[in-house]
């Protein structure tokens, strides 16, 4: 899998290479360019890239988020419930 460049101005400012990493670029860039985050997210790019490697569910409920705080809410919650999910059924 390709990883996730955030772009501001042709300028690389974070890379994720999964969901996990994801969440954490975003909160890391949300502190100097929540634009940079805003721009992906209603262009798509960022569903769309989760959707080339199979987080389709992450994705579509990524969807219809407007702004950051939203969009990492949505992660954390997603990331959390699939961890909590992982552990009922013996995994890590």
């Amino acid at each position: 899998m390709e990883p996730f460049y955030f772009k501001s101005y042709n300028k690389t400012i974070g890379v994720a290479c999964d969901a996990e990493s994801l969440l954490y670029t975003v909160k890391c860039i949300a502190k100097f360019d929540s634009s940079a985050i805003d721009w992906h997210v209603s262009e798509g790019h960022i569903c769309a890239w989760l959707r080339s490697f199979g987080e389709k569910e992450l994705a579509d409920k990524l969807s219809n988020v407007k702004d950051t705080a939203s969009f990492i809410d949505t992660m954390e919650e997603h990331l959390n419930e699939r961890m909590r999910s992982h552990r009922r059924h013996g995994r890590q």
